[in-house]
């Protein structure tokens, strides 16, 4: 099978047909490659030996001394489980030497089975071996730092008019080298011949077949395609490309690279890309992954991904941010995709900490070298640990080397960064494009209904909890003990005990982590291991811990539970060496571990809402509504309707309910949000509240008979 491109050019002069002995100019036909021999010195009639023959060609002819090309076979030889040079299939011989002096060799390697090969340049010319550094410098899959570099040839069309340039710039300059680019251009044009004429109209439709897939992808060409597992557009550089048979059928491979950060480095991703096999042409934009200039909206496109760069730059390290679209995880090697609404940390260091399994390629940093126009260790530097600058960069005055980036590095960023949804508690990869900075609000703070005092010592507490490294801090005799916070909510349900930790969090613009006491579990060692590892979370991000229904942990151990005891001497070994701020919320107090007891620094008791309380919660959760009400101006409460309501023995969690019922009936039926809305959702749980309380169970019993 003949590599990509592959034309029927091959080095002739004419014939000699009488003479039994080739004469120097004269092509050989040696098995099915016809060789052209050209030498600068003068003929001789007498056909010497082989190995005077050989001798006197190593004398008369140094390196790239004759003006012409030689074409030959690479094979796979069974017997020394290697690769050795021939002129043809049959020929044995193995010297890799013999070729020095043409100007280059068009070597045809095979594979394995010598049925499929891929076509090389191997450069024999000094002179043109220098220029095409030049020319190729720009190609990091190219290696030109060896004396006789080899080119895959379809590199070489990509740059045939750039060679080309080059040849009409040296023509005023230096014979011998415009001689030796002039035989490689022409080689290069005779050997394409085909695909020069055809390729023009076939891209002026805007159309494409597969086996010329590679004529569209120069190398570092901007690549535009989908995300896999995030299905977000993504744009990467290509490096090299080839066709595969793989499992499921031939594909056209594009090795490609892009920018990303795993919490310590930023630098390139390998990443290949698969193009199906498929029959005529098709259009260019239909392709699984085709180059970004052909997008029908290239500059908008091209927009959106630098501006989502920018914000892919800005995620370096810890953040904490709102978010709202889908996440995933990959799931041997599929992605399971989740929605998420709320708020986000993102962590990459963490990430890979609690998922040291997680398939992610490989950051290579590349340090010292340029990346897409950007000096990685440069980069890196203003690293440590995903967290932020290092002193030594702010000590010289430089804020942000991410400034320096350019767009053409901003384009090629990742689509998602790691982190963990605080309300999913799950670990994923988001959206860049799906990430928001965070609206915080002080009003569920201002609207708390416990007394003024409490709300400012408790916001006194958790304010001073953050650490200030200017600051002494009050510590415990022993180092690293007793640094935490630990705060108790008591009260029956809907008095706003969750509420006071969601405001204090708002209040004080930190992450909340929730988590209830079902979800750790009643086994110890899991226990240990899982509030461990929660604590070192809460203490790196800075949240705010809020452990809803503690009751298991508070109550006091006995002689006769000790499944219970053992729970209860787990946590407070945790809360030992707790570094945070935890909000312990429970419904009963019934007999406090003493030990619990003397680690809490504030309890907060709620009592039953009373009447003047539910009057606000009331008016705060239908202003609430009429803000998000597209219905025209809501509700509007008489004195008397507003101590109808509050008379009613409702809690914060019902009252919430009932509002939002009443919202979603009216805007239902079109119009503002009123008492009758109100009454109407009251009157539909009544009844349900009715046989909860006790009042129709005879009544219900009766139904069923």
């Amino acid at each position: 099978m003949l590599d990509r491109g592959e034309g029927s050019v091959q080095s002739s002069e004419s014939e000699s047909e009488s003479m039994e002995v080739p004469r120097e100019g004269t092509p050989v036909s040696v098995g099915s490659n016809e060789v052209k021999i050209v030498a600068l010195g003068e003929g001789n009639d007498k056909a010497p030996d082989d190995k005077s023959l050989e001798s006197e060609k190593e004398k008369s002819n140094p390196r790239a001394s004759v003006l012409e090309y030689k074409s030959v076979s690479q094979i796979w030889d069974k017997d020394t489980y290697g690769r050795k040079l021939v002129d043809s299939l049959e020929d044995s011989s193995k010297k890799t030497d013999k070729y020095e002096e043409f100007i280059f060799v068009v070597r045809r390697q095979y594979d394995d089975h010598n049925m499929h090969f891929k076509i090389f340049i191997d450069i024999k010319s000094e002179l043109l071996r220098d220029v095409l550094r030049q020319v190729l410098q720009v190609i990091p899959t190219v290696s030109l730092h060896g004396d006789k570099p080899e080119i895959r040839i379809e590199i070489l069309f990509h740059f045939l008019s750039q060679i080309e340039s080059r040849r009409d710039i040296t023509k005023l300059d230096s014979d011998k080298e415009t001689q030796h680019l002039d035989l490689l251009i022409r080689f290069l044009q005779e050997h394409y011949a085909s695909i020069i004429k055809t390729l023009p109209e076939l891209l002026g439709r805007g159309e494409m077949t597969f086996d010329l897939l590679w004529t569209l992808f120069p190398p570092n060409t901007v690549v535009y395609t989908s995300c896999v597992y995030s299905e977000e557009p993504k744009c990467l550089i290509f490096d090299f490309g080839e066709e595969k048979l793989l499992k499921k059928g031939k594909f056209y491979v594009l090795q490609c690279r892009y920018l990303d950060f795993n919490g310590k480095l930023l630098g390139e991703v390998m990443s290949n890309l698969l193009i199906p096999e498929f029959r005529g042409a098709k259009p260019i934009t239909s392709l699984e992954a085709f180059p970004l200039k052909y997008h029908q909206e290239v500059a908008k496109v091209k927009s959106e991904l630098i501006e989502r760069g920018r914000r892919f730059a800005s995620l370096k390290g810890i953040h904490h941010t709102a978010y709202q679209g889908l996440a995933h995880q990959k799931r041997k090697g599929e992605p399971f995709k989740f929605s998420v609404k709320g708020r986000i940390m993102v962590d990459p260091i963490a990430f890979k900490e609690h998922n040291p399994n997680y398939e992610r390629p490989r950051v290579d940093g590349l340090s010292g070298r340029d990346i897409l126009g950007i000096r990685i260790d440069v980069l890196n530097e203003l690293l440590v640990e995903g967290l932020g600058l290092t002193d030594e960069i702010k000590h010289h005055g430089v804020k942000d080397k991410m400034g320096e980036m350019r767009d053409e590095e901003f384009l090629v960023c990742g689509p998602t960064v790691l982190g963990f949804s605080l309300d999913r508690r799950a670990w994923a990869e988001f959206a860049v494009s799906a990430i928001q900075d965070i609206t915080w609000t002080t009003l569920p703070f201002d609207t708390l209904v416990i007394p003024t005092k409490t709300k400012e010592m408790l916001q006194a507490l958790v304010h001073n909890q953050i650490p200030d490294p200017d600051k002494p801090a009050f510590d415990d005799f022993i180092e690293g003990k007793g640094k935490g916070l630990i705060v108790l909510l008591h009260g029956p349900p809907g008095v706003g005990k969750t509420l006071t930790a969601e405001a204090v969090s708002e209040y004080q613009k930190r992450p909340l982590y929730r988590v209830c006491a079902g979800d750790l579990g009643l086994d110890s060692e899991k226990l240990e291991d899982r509030l461990a590892m929660i604590l070192d979370l809460v203490a790196r991000w800075k949240a705010i811990l809020l452990l809803d229904e503690a009751d298991v942990f508070l109550e006091a151990r006995t002689q006769h539970h000790l499944q219970h005891n053992t729970l209860v001497s787990v946590f407070l070994r945790q809360l030992e060496y707790f570094q945070g701020v935890m909000i312990l919320t429970t419904n009963r107090v019934t007999v406090f571990d003493e030990a619990v007891q003397s680690r809490i620094h504030l309890g907060i008791k709620y009592d039953q809402l009373s009447k003047k309380a539910k009057a606000e919660i009331w008016s705060a959760f239908i202003q609430q509504a009429n803000k998000v009400s597209t219905t025209g101006e809501g509700a509007k409460l008489s004195s008397k309707q507003l101590d109808d309501l509050s008379r009613r023995e409702f809690n914060g969690r019902q009252i919430k309910n009932t509002v939002r019922m009443a919202h979603a009936f009216a805007t239902a039926k079109g119009i503002p949000l009123g008492y009758d809305h109100l009454m109407a959702a009251i009157e539909a749980n009544e009844d349900f509240d009715n046989d909860f309380r006790g009042a129709g169970q005879a009544a219900s019993a009766a139904s069923y008979l």
